[in-house]
């Protein structure tokens, strides 16, 4: 069974908007739609779309066939990768808003499966907190002080920069990612600050929320340089799902927290 943590509705409508026909049924899809996690196919709580299962299902089909490798050393921005390996995640704010505002954004972070004697690989999930289908702690385990941490501050509007765009049906990577001088920081360099950001998520965050993950990514930025001992991948998810065997405690744990949509907030966390 397919069993979604975190889906962007924004890039799934970039690819298939919602409304518009599917020309191909489900068995032409080579999908059992059946199995698609019941948060999807339950689909947006207001009625938008009556097909969202098989939209779903056609446009991971259509990326996957395009998508690299994250052991890839050309991978480029703006390119997609698939990802399936064991990750820490947890939700975090902005570091200088106020402690009693909910965590906005949501970081995955996690060693790739080591190949060969190459350069170790790792990879930084940077996405929105109202695109999770289930429920996620905050990366310090439950504490109010979920920063992002001094000087992450690009980070978090980076983060912030690319929903946006992506709500509003613009698929493209802005100059300023892209392009290394387009970027404006104060003190700290972009590539010093998702280092860090990948060692606090790695490191700190809830016990029970390591899990093996799967799925795909629009990569952001590629950090080679031999100024670190790894390679690190930045990207925004287009999906992430529980990968594996899941044990069931884990399903007995996951049945008890999912989120049942709220009537008066039908559109977010």
């Amino acid at each position: 069974m397919r069993e979604l943590l975190y889906l962007s509705r924004p890039k799934l409508d970039a690819f298939m908007p919602n409304g518009q026909p599917v020309a191909l049924r489900a068995a032409e899809l080579g999908v059992d739609v059946s199995v698609v996690n019941a948060r999807i196919e339950a689909g947006p709580p207001n009625g938008e779309s009556t097909n969202e299962p098989v939209r779903f299902s056609k446009v991971i089909k259509h990326i996957a066939r395009r998508a690299g490798e994250i052991h890839d050393r050309s991978v480029r921005p703006g390119e997609w990768i698939r990802f399936d390996m064991p990750m820490g995640y947890g939700t975090v704010h902005e570091d200088t808003a106020l402690p009693d505002l909910p965590d906005d954004v949501v970081l995955f972070g996690g060693d790739a499966p080591q190949a060969d004697s190459a350069k170790p690989v790792e990879l930084l999930l940077c996405g929105s907190a109202c695109h999770l289908t289930d429920r996620c702690a905050p990366a310090t385990g439950g504490s109010n002080d979920s920063r992002m941490g001094s000087g992450t501050r690009w980070l978090h509007e980076m983060i912030t920069l690319l929903n946006s765009r992506d709500q509003g049906g613009m698929t493209t990577l802005p100059p300023e990612i892209v392009k290394p001088e387009r970027r404006v920081w104060s003190v700290n360099g972009p590539d010093q600050v998702a280092h860090w950001a990948f060692r606090v998520i790695d490191t700190h965050h809830p016990r029970h929320q390591r899990q093996r993950l799967a799925g795909l990514a629009r990569v952001v930025m590629h950090l080679d340089d031999t100024r670190w001992m790894s390679r690190l991948v930045v990207a925004t998810p287009l999906y992430v799902e529980y990968g594996g065997f899941t044990p069931i405690r884990a399903w007995f744990r996951r049945w008890g927290n999912r989120r049942l949509p709220d009537p008066a907030h039908p559109g977010g966390l």
